[in-house]
């Protein structure tokens, strides 16, 4: 079960951190739930208090909470900006690096043959100076912290907030929910499921497509970050394309 996995694997993360060697850790990390049983009733109950999306205005209300009185409110703060510019799984922070406006990534799932090459590259020129900033900054002050710390300190503190502005709700934001967001407004803004999946480091072009937030749910006039064009042209090209219903003619007698 899922529940069970993440024990085990958070037992073997501090213990590989204590006795080497470091790779173990990173591979460990990287890996998510997939193939898991699934346990009747709670299992679905759990995967839908994970919101697959982060609008403008939710992400406005988180910020409007945050403070510089806790720990993690300002790393929070500029995670959850960062990650709907660029769609990063919140585990590939850990692997990336920036030069100019080249942002360089390590594929999380390339060790399951789930990714499209081991490192993909966001070009960050149609992003905004203010957002550009917004990013580097986040990456330096992730760089001070220990990444397991700061990802289940921003977690946490993001799961209490969002428990506090939406007491209701069925599900709530998660630091993966602005990954959900930027597929969703790549495809509100015009681009293709292949140019989407190579961003996002998809090997195939349908994994977006039946995980992911949906195209209703994007942000239209929001800068996207651009694929090189080799990775758009590994992608897997499997999705089924779209095909309007088919009109039938009224019967005439």
């Amino acid at each position: 079960e899922k529940s069970t996995w993440r024990q085990y694997k958070a037992a073997l993360i501090f213990f590989m951190k204590h006795n080497g060697p470091k790779e173990c850790v990173e591979f460990l990390f990287a890996e998510g739930n997939e193939g898991c049983t699934k346990k009747k009733g709670g299992d679905r109950r759990g995967a839908m208090l994970k919101q697959k999306r982060l609008s403008r205005a939710d992400l406005s209300k988180i910020l409007s909470k945050l403070s510089a009185e806790n720990k993690w409110d300002r790393l929070l703060a500029l995670w959850l900006t960062s990650a709907v510019i660029t769609g990063l799984r919140p585990s590939e922070w850990a692997h990336t690096s920036l030069k100019g406006t080249r942002l360089t990534v390590k594929n999380g799932k390339h060790s399951n043959g789930r990714s499209n090459g081991e490192t993909r590259h966001l070009d960050l020129t149609p992003i905004t100076a203010t957002n550009l900033r917004a990013i580097k900054a986040f990456m330096i002050l992730l760089s001070k912290e220990d990444f397991e710390s700061a990802y289940n300190g921003c977690r946490s503190r993001l799961r209490n907030i969002s428990r506090s502005i939406w007491p209701r709700r069925r599900s709530l934001p998660s630091l993966y929910s602005a990954r959900h967001q930027f597929r969703a407004d790549a495809a509100a803004n015009g681009l293709k499921l292949n140019e989407v999946a190579a961003l996002m480091g998809h090997a195939s072009d349908e994994t977006a497509t039946t995980h992911y937030g949906r195209k209703a749910v994007g942000e239209k006039d929001t800068p996207i970050p651009l694929p090189l064009e080799e990775e758009v042209l590994r992608v897997r090209q499997i999705a089924k394309p779209f095909l309007p219903k088919k009109q039938v003619n009224p019967v005439t007698w």
